[in-house]
């Protein structure tokens, strides 16, 4: 709504109020976790995986553009890593760190951060997608394509809380994976999306993926907390969102250079399945793809090899195409999880003494919709 009012940076206002109402929620309602032996502000921790974090994220985001073996964004990873190392190693000789290390020596706190990492990666880039799918391909308005995707955060914002539940009386293990295999089923069932897919054939697969998302959000986030000694939950808490956010970001940086590349190739193959010949159709498909999806919707004058129509109708499937290959690297990442935390969790997470109770472990899920 606030771009279809204004213009895309409005969305970022949208955190003001909601961030208050937060606040003001939070503080009577939520207990205070201590650390009772911090005495001192680990400051170069902070400031190296501050530095090394915005690298990182830096490199990921603009690696598409900049191209990935550019010498700039080769030296913003190189900084990256070494940052990071310095910020590991500052951790594991200073008397109060920031990020105790001894914490991934606990099999479920590290399996449950490197499960968010993926499913990070694997959630937020179909959305992403398919949002672009909606308003460049079927010909929808923001607010219209943002109505369409709606079912997926209903889905995930009514399974949260009963997932929350589930992982209190049986653990994280089974919601988790029961999440994960219906997550990468729908993701593989986006894979027959056409550019006339009817919205009727599409809406329950996205309310599953929602579903999916919401059954794995609150165990992970469960997982964590009850790995993490109590006076530490603000730290799992905000290390499991570090993971979960850097997914995201590789996520729709990573998949976005895949679409692009394959979006390129398939719009070479559209034109010369119409006749059109191939080194024209390599010319074409390169000045085409630097627009990504908003493609279909540029002007078409002058001498073209096709119509109009049908060169549109080539860029649409030649898009949605490369979509698929982006739902079945996301679904196979999901479907990881899924084995992962199969494998590796217990059935029952080890609760600490004084872990965070059920309901506590569902507000922080909470927070993360």
């Amino acid at each position: 709504m606030l771009v279809q009012i204004a213009s895309w940076p409005a969305i970022f206002f949208v955190n003001l109020p909601l961030r208050l109402l937060a606040l003001v929620l939070a503080l009577p309602l939520l207990a205070e976790s201590r650390n009772p032996d911090a005495r001192h502000i680990d400051l170069p921790g902070q400031l190296l995986v501050i530095a090394g974090l915005t690298c990182l994220v830096m490199a990921i985001i603009q690696g598409g553009s900049q191209g990935w073996n550019s010498p700039l964004i080769l030296g913003i990873f190189l900084g990256a890593v070494v940052l990071l190392a310095a910020f590991l190693l500052v951790e594991a000789r200073v008397r109060e760190p920031l990020l105790p290390l001894q914490l991934f020596g606990n099999r479920v706190f590290s399996v449950a951060n490197v499960a968010a990492l993926i499913v990070g990666f694997a959630s937020l880039a179909p959305i992403f997608f398919l949002a672009q799918y909606f308003q460049q391909v079927q010909g929808y308005t923001v607010l219209e394509a943002g109505l369409r995707t709606f079912p997926i955060s209903i889905g995930a914002f009514l399974t949260a809380p009963f997932a929350g539940r589930l992982a209190g009386r049986l653990g994280p293990r089974l919601p988790i994976v029961l999440g994960a295999l219906l997550e990468s089923g729908t993701l593989f069932l986006l894979m027959r999306l056409e550019p006339d897919s009817s919205y009727a054939t599409l809406w329950w697969i996205l309310g599953m993926l929602g579903i999916g998302f919401g059954f794995m959000l609150s165990p992970l986030t469960a997982a964590v907390l009850s790995a993490t000694p109590p006076a530490r939950a603000g730290l799992g808490s905000s290390m499991f969102n570090t993971s979960n956010r850097i997914g995201n970001t590789l996520g729709i940086a990573v998949l976005g250079a895949f679409v692009l590349q394959q979006f390129s190739g398939n719009i070479a193959s559209q034109l010369t399945q119409r006749g059109v010949p191939a080194s024209i159709s390599a010319t074409i498909a390169n000045k085409i793809a630097a627009a990504g999806a908003q493609a279909s919707q540029i002007p078409l004058s002058g001498r073209l090899p096709l119509p109009p129509a049908a060169l549109h109708q080539a860029i649409n499937q030649a898009f949605v195409d490369a979509l698929h290959g982006s739902f079945l690297i996301a679904g196979i990442a999901v479907l990881a999880v899924a084995v992962l935390v199969a494998f590796l969790f217990q059935q029952r997470a080890p609760r600490t003494s004084g872990a965070p109770a059920e309901a506590d472990v569902m507000t922080g899920a909470s927070a993360q919709l």
